[in-house]
């Protein structure tokens, strides 16, 4: 993703900081509704749980130095260093934000099985409430500017999700997956950890505009694209279903 997003940025002449909100929104790992909405599209979501567990654990280190990395072979390094980034102030809050919850919840999987299951499907809904809750408030606090960039930012995020969506679909074709498995790699990659961005940009590049636009407009249209992807998979299912029904009468 980051590479296809480097050749996006390059291939559609946007402007440097919204260039970089779509670069650092490609190196976060995937976001946990990828799982949900896995489950929804009848994918495997053992396999999508397992890359959103990996890809988290990775992106402590993998999303700070992956973006240092990528911006500097963007044409963009200057506005990066115009900021006070020092990659090692953001590694300790990916860690409290990311491997601190996984690690309760293996914990509690282990020790306490009984309540890890009853909290299991509450706490999906509560992810997903909060996230939502994260993005809007973000949006609200700044809804002016927001209204203003948005048209900017409208029609590149909507790509770059549809470029992410694509990549997962063809990753797994040309795997040889199965039909499952790249329905959950085709979701997974296309559902990032927006919050996460949000955050890193509120507290590591003063809460740039365009940079936040980026983030909080992909936060909310990954949502709709997910949910129209899944709910496409499963009526395809059920039109499969029905065919070969019909077939064997």
């Amino acid at each position: 993703m980051p590479l296809l997003t480097l050749a996006f940025i390059w291939l559609a002449d946007l402007s440097p900081y919204i260039s970089l909100g779509l670069l650092l929104v490609s190196v976060c790992p995937g976001g946990n509704v990828s799982n949900f909405f896995s489950l929804l599209s009848n994918g495997n979501v053992a396999l999508s749980v397992a890359l959103t567990f990996f890809s988290s654990i990775f992106a402590v280190l993998v999303t700070p130095f992956g973006f240092a990395l990528f911006a500097n072979w963007s044409p963009f390094t200057e506005y990066v260093q115009l900021f006070d980034l020092r990659l090692t102030d953001i590694v300790p809050i990916l860690f409290a934000i990311l491997l601190l919850p996984l690690g309760f919840g293996f914990l509690l999987r282990k020790y306490v099985p009984i309540l890890a299951n009853r909290l299991k499907s509450p706490m999906k809904i509560l992810g997903i409430f909060i996230l939502m809750l994260f993005i809007f408030g973000a949006v609200w606090k700044h809804r002016s500017s927001f209204m203003i960039i948005l048209p900017t930012v409208f029609i590149p995020v909507l790509l770059h999700n549809l470029i992410a969506f694509l990549s997962g679909y063809f990753a797994g074709k040309v795997a040889g997956l199965r039909k499952r498995e790249i329905r959950t790699i085709t979701i997974e990659t296309g559902i990032q950890n927006t919050g996460l961005s949000l955050v890193i940009i509120f507290g590591f590049f003063d809460g740039n505009q365009e940079m936040a636009a980026v983030a909080a407009w992909w936060g909310i249209w990954h949502l709709i694209a997910g949910s129209a992807l899944s709910i496409f998979y499963r009526y395809r299912d059920k039109v499969n279903s029905e065919s070969n029904e019909e077939l064997q009468l």
